[in-house]
């Protein structure tokens, strides 16, 4: 998966974190991978998630389904680095598009929680 667009503003808190990635819908090396592109919205401070889009053919749906019930829950990004989802080549990689766009989600926050923190 490689970066695709960042978005924290320092300026103001009223701005959330986000990021976007692209990979792919089953592991790499399995015939027929075809491309898929997650963003997560989080908000600045708290790392709660705010909003999330999927774009791709196989997988999105199932992936925008566990979305959707973390921002039903209020959950934050950090919380969602320890769900665990299922794993076999013809349906996911290893680290499912899910997690690698918390992963880069809560970095942004914890990239901004410093950088706007006292000390």
């Amino acid at each position: 998966m490689r970066p695709v667009s960042t978005g924290c503003r320092p300026s103001t808190t009223a701005w959330p974190c986000g990021r976007c990635w692209s990979g792919t819908g089953r592991a790499g090396y399995y015939p027929g991978a075809k491309p898929i592109r997650t963003k997560l919205i989080a908000e600045r401070g708290t790392g709660r998630l705010l909003g999330a889009q999927i774009v791709g053919e196989e997988g999105a749906a199932k992936r925008i389904d566990v979305l959707s019930v973390a921002l039903w829950h209020e959950t934050p990004v950090e919380e969602l680095l320890n769900i665990d989802l299922s794993y076999a080549p013809p349906f996911s990689p290893v680290w499912d598009p899910v997690l690698i766009a918390a992963r880069k989600t809560w970095q942004a926050v914890e990239t901004d929680r410093a950088r706007t923190e006292p000390g």
